[in-house]
């Protein structure tokens, strides 16, 4: 099953730096202890993302209508793409 725009869904995900593996931002608690980035009270679970509306970086609201249910997909964004 794949995605379209304006699909209601929820995302797990793992944000790295690409040259050291380091970990930055994540949905998955045992991910952000691993990577010392959790904070007691704060809520790990997946995110409710509305494809094409905008409520995630452009990069990766593109990228979510060519994946698939249950299947782990990498997406790579430029640190220039970030900015602006």
């Amino acid at each position: 099953m794949t995605f379209k725009k304006g699909d209601f869904i929820l995302i797990d995900y793992v944000a790295t730096v690409k040259e050291t593996g380091e970990v930055f931002d994540t949905t998955i608690e045992e991910t952000a202890k691993k990577g010392n980035l959790y904070k007691e009270g704060e809520v790990f679970e997946p995110k409710l993302i509305v494809i094409g509306e905008g409520w995630v970086l452009k990069e990766l609201d593109d990228n979510l209508t060519k994946m698939e249910l249950g299947k782990t997909s990498p997406v790579e964004i430029s640190p220039e793409k970030i900015q602006g």
